[in-house]
């Protein structure tokens, strides 16, 4: 494709964020705004709080007529990048990235557990 970023609203059901990912084009790998927001935390960029704030944001901002649920969509995040649940592709993708960075991931993901528990 030669593309770097590809940049849509499109979330319904067969939209493109869901087509890329059930890898339908090889090499590319999508992510939705919220899944940026969990790397930056993952990646110790911004905090639970703040990641919260912004997603609420964005969420307040564009998506008022269908609102997307915070716990959820991280919960979903979180599933997509797990071993058991994601996809081959996707968790190596977060150990190499983990890995590259330093992050102890099972720490970050015990914490937003204990986040979204709250």
């Amino acid at each position: 494709m030669g593309l770097v970023a590809f940049i849509s609203d499109d979330t319904k059901n067969g939209g493109p964020h869901e087509t890329l990912v059930k890898e339908l084009i090889e090499d590319v790998i999508p992510f939705a705004f919220y899944e940026l927001l969990f790397l930056r935390y993952v990646n110790a960029e911004v905090t639970l709080d703040v990641m919260h704030h912004e997603f609420e944001h964005v969420n307040l901002i564009s998506m008022k007529q269908h609102p997307m649920n915070f716990r959820s969509k991280m919960l979903k995040t979180v599933r997509r990048f797990s071993c058991r649940n994601g996809t081959d592709r996707d968790y190596e993708w977060i150990c190499g990235f983990c890995s590259q960075k330093g992050i102890n991931y099972r720490y970050k993901m015990q914490e937003l557990r204990n986040f979204l528990n709250e």
